[in-house]
């Protein structure tokens, strides 16, 4: 692990003790009613940008020039959606990984999806051996398969050859793909025992011990206690492994070797968080600090790449120390990736978009009303209530106008009172939302 990867997965850095002592310097305790004022009024062209178009197939990028002064120098963009998969969001931001691509050099695209199973679609569509549904299987269907993410994975797969690609990646230690019996997620155990025969590190693991690994890959409810059991014998056996493998005298071309090495860093972080104690709160922190640990690897392996981040709000948030719920931190102890990558890189280098509305997509499919919760009126109420069209707030200059915060939706379901300049760069917003189309097989 090198210098900022320990850094990323320090456990020093949860800010429980900083968001104490943040509330005390600000002279309000954890049971403070003070927030921040909602009342807030975005009327400058300067702050608040109208899209044409949030159409993915749609590439008059006309209206999105603005986002080079905006974005400037910064090396990482991230893309967030409040709740996982409505498809007016999932259109809105294809389109604009169309433009960063296209328009400002981003060529790398992290996706909230399985490390392992981006990077091996990725690599069989780059041998020729690889389908566009291979891609699509590689990411949670949500993106990949609606009709509104369609365009932009076909654009991914059209252009795998040319001399600049969007390169596709994952970031997320779990196997949570669009088909949990697809491909991607078939070949998991095919090449690890390839792995293990070739580097001759076989004599670690026997047959209960495999089965509980493909498991644990495809485990998607908290484990049973005999899952659980073997939480310790598997971190053991792929520390043991990995160690085995950087020692073979028998090596792998040097890219696969590195991904394999990261692999299977990844399956012990997925070990320590899938099979442990679910009640205990410190466990989801292993997946950020291991998520934000994937984005710098990624970087690090073609170092000046622009990279892309497509995840869910929480996780692409910079601080977090302000987001309040009904007058009560509502997310004290987390530590977002990106705040993690904040850490590691600095602020500048990381611009994130966070994507809001009055809607959102539950998880059956059904499109709900994002349920009242604070006293001031949300700024996408305004908005709706003014009858903007889908545009993206600038929260920097909203934060050098107003000292205060705001009510938002950003958070999904539920509306949260934050000072969002810190906790983001910039708020995409869409009047209402639609449910992902999916086409009939």
């Amino acid at each position: 692990m090198n210098e900022r990867q320990a850094l990323i997965m320090d456990p020093k850095g949860v800010p429980v003790a900083s968001l104490l002592l943040a509330l005390a310097l600000a002279g309000c305790s954890m049971t403070d009613s003070r927030v921040p004022s909602a009342k807030a009024e975005v009327a400058a062209r300067d702050i608040y940008f109208p899209l044409r178009t949030i159409d993915p197939a749609d590439d008059d990028f006309s209206d999105l020039q603005f986002l080079r002064g905006l974005i400037g120098t910064a090396s990482i963009v991230m893309l967030g959606e409040p709740h996982h998969g409505a498809g007016t969001s999932v259109a809105a931001r294809a389109r604009l990984v169309k433009f960063l691509h296209g328009e400002l050099g981003f060529d790398a695209l992290v996706f909230e999806a399985p490390f392992f199973t981006c990077n091996y679609a990725w690599q069989e569509v780059r041998k020729g051996e690889g389908s566009l549904e291979l891609l699509q299987e590689a990411v949670i269907p949500i993106w990949s398969r609606s009709e509104q993410g369609r365009p932009l994975f076909e654009e991914i797969f059209a252009q795998a050859h040319d001399p600049r690609p969007l390169v596709l990646y994952g970031m997320d230690p779990q196997f949570i793909t669009s088909d949990w019996r697809g491909r991607p997620r078939q070949a998991f155990g095919g090449e690890f025992r390839a792995l293990l025969e070739f580097k001759q590190c076989g004599s670690l693991w026997n047959k209960e011990l495999l089965a509980a690994l493909i498991d644990t890959t495809n485990l998607d409810e908290p484990p049973s206690a005999e899952q659980a059991a073997y939480r310790t014998a598997l971190t053991s056996a792929l520390e043991a492994t990995a160690a085995c493998s950087r020692a073979s005298a028998r090596s792998y071309p040097e890219a696969h070797e590195k991904v394999w090495d990261q692999v299977l860093w990844n399956l012990e972080q997925l070990a320590s968080s899938r099979l442990g104690d679910h009640s205990d709160p410190m466990l989801p922190l292993i997946r950020e600090r291991a998520m934000a640990a994937n984005v710098d690897w990624i970087r690090r392996q073609q170092p000046g790449r622009r990279t892309i981040v497509w995840a869910a709000n929480l996780h692409i948030s910079k601080d977090l120390d302000s987001v309040m719920a009904q007058g009560l931190p509502a997310n004290a102890g987390e530590t977002p990736v990106g705040e993690l990558l904040v850490e590691a890189y600095g602020r500048e280098e990381i611009f994130s978009i966070l994507t809001s509305s009055m809607e959102e997509q539950y998880r059956d499919g059904s499109i709900v009303r994002v349920e009242k919760t604070e006293i001031d009126p949300s700024i996408e109420s305004q908005f709706l209530s003014e009858g903007r069209s889908a545009g993206i707030l600038d929260l920097r200059a909203y934060g050098a106008k107003h000292s205060d915060g705001f009510v938002s939706t950003a958070f999904g379901l539920y509306e949260r009172t934050a000072r969002w300049n810190e906790v983001a760069d910039a708020l995409l917003y869409l009047p209402l939302m639609e449910r992902g189309h999916f086409p009939k097989k």
